[in-house]
This record gives C-alpha cells, structure tokens and sequence, in this order.
C-alpha cells in the first residue's frame, strides 16, 4: 500500500467534517504547526528542524 500525500486544505476539511461529526471548538488551534507536521511526515523537513521549531513555539 502506498502512501498518498493529500493537501492541506483537503486536510482541513476533514478536520472540520470531524469537528462537526464529533464536536469541539471549530476551527484549527494552529494552522502553522499543522504545516510543520505535514511537512514533516512528508519529508519535506527534517526530524531536527521539526524539534527546533516545536522548541521556539513552546509556552514555558
């Protein structure tokens, strides 16, 4: 089974589908951390990089 990569407005979209399906706040809490993890998964950025920026956006 290959893996098939979809956009990040299709994944918003399901995002919101299940939001309304399941319940919860609407909207995403962080749209720039979304691109981060989809870039990542894609490998479009690196393990260390993902980790730098998670450091830099991190509260505390």
């Amino acid at each position: 089974m290959a893996i098939r990569w979809i956009a990040e407005n299709v994944a918003i979209a399901i995002h919101e589908e299940q939001l309304a399906e399941h319940g919860g706040p609407i909207g995403v809490r962080d749209a720039d951390c979304v691109v981060m993890i989809l870039g990542l998964a894609e490998g479009k950025i690196s393990e260390s990089r993902f980790a730098e920026w998670i450091l830099a956006h991190s509260s505390g």
